[in-house]
């Protein structure tokens, strides 16, 4: 696992800005908004994952917007950062939603420094025409993911896919589970996903929940081979935080395993758009294929049944005839 420190992490952010700026054609603009983003990061009590995560919107998104417009960061209203926001929408709306948010916390320093009004936004524009649908298509195959897990190249990444793709989990969740998280039960362990101040964990205290392995191998979406490969994975990773089994064992950020899982991908020669929510989609199609009840798994997923009717349960005529 790479270490950030601050001054590492933003060097990593003013290259990756750079080196849009040596492959574009920037305005006069440009050079005040690089260096108050300097400003920005050397004066905030930021860390460096956060730094090399927040940093990585700004260079994608952020100063793009800025350098097409010529546009000064404190020149942004609401109205230009609905537009950034909407031109993430491949992204996943919490992702777009947690970008947005770190974008809006750049602005609002400046236009503080500046003794502007803060920026507020509720909403996120999307034109008429490119709304698309919330369900997500189910196009990982068991067999794409065993290529994918082949691909990917460090043991913490392979665990959290393995968390998703087994046991339902948001990658919030995976990235948030400790080995005290795995409890004896009945017929095997429970693995108990917590509610954590934080990033990761359940999404608040009613999200919190039981997922008995037995349950899992009942409708055999937890093999002996899956059971055999995660034991191995969370004894390897339990070494990477010294055997502390209330710290979390993937030390990583969402943005590294979204990295870590697209480069996998594409060396596995998948040819859409892989990010990690499609894990969960999956683990929840197959579990409906398998005959798992609604309310057994609206307990597994920690998602109502009517969450789960309307944006992951689907059916194609074909299916509905088999």
């Amino acid at each position: 696992m790479e270490i950030w420190t601050r001054d590492k992490a933003i060097e990593w952010v003013m290259q990756r800005i750079d080196a849009y700026a040596r492959e574009h054609a920037v305005p006069d603009t440009w050079a005040a908004n690089v260096e108050l983003l300097r400003r920005y990061f050397d004066t905030t009590p930021k860390t460096g994952a956060t730094i090399v995560n927040d940093g990585g919107t700004y260079a994608r998104s952020l100063f793009p917007y800025l350098a097409e417009r010529n546009l000064q960061i404190d020149k942004l209203d609401e109205n230009h950062v609905s537009e950034i926001a909407a031109g993430m929408m491949k992204q996943e709306p919490s992702t777009v939603m947690a970008n947005t948010q770190n974008i809006m916390a750049f602005i609002n320093w400046v236009r503080g420094r500046q003794r502007l009004p803060t920026l507020k936004i509720k909403y996120v524009v999307i034109k008429r025409g490119e709304a698309v649908s919330n369900i997500i298509e189910d196009r990982l195959t068991d067999e794409d993911i065993r290529r994918l897990v082949m691909e990917i190249k460090g043991d913490r990444t392979k665990l959290a896919v393995l968390l998703m793709v087994k046991y339902g989990l948001r990658i919030s969740e995976a990235l948030g589970v400790r080995a005290s998280d795995f409890e004896p039960g009945r017929d095997g362990s429970v693995l108990v996903i917590k509610y954590r101040v934080g990033d990761y964990g359940a999404k608040g205290p009613k999200a919190e929940r039981r997922i008995p392995r037995a349950v899992l191998s009942k409708y055999n979406l937890l093999t002996d081979a899956d059971r055999a490969d995660l034991e191995a994975l969370i004894k390897a990773t339990l070494k990477g935080v010294e055997g502390d089994r209330d710290k979390r064992l993937i030390g990583l950020t969402k943005r590294a395993v979204q990295s870590s899982v697209e480069r996998a991908a594409a060396r596995a020669g998948i040819k859409f758009h892989v990010h990690p929510h499609l894990f969960r989609h999956h683990f929840v199609a197959q579990a409906v294929k398998k005959g798992v009840p609604i309310n057994i798994l609206s307990v597994i997923t920690g998602d109502r049944p009517e969450t789960l009717n309307k944006y992951y349960i689907w059916l194609s005529p074909d299916a509905m005839l088999a």
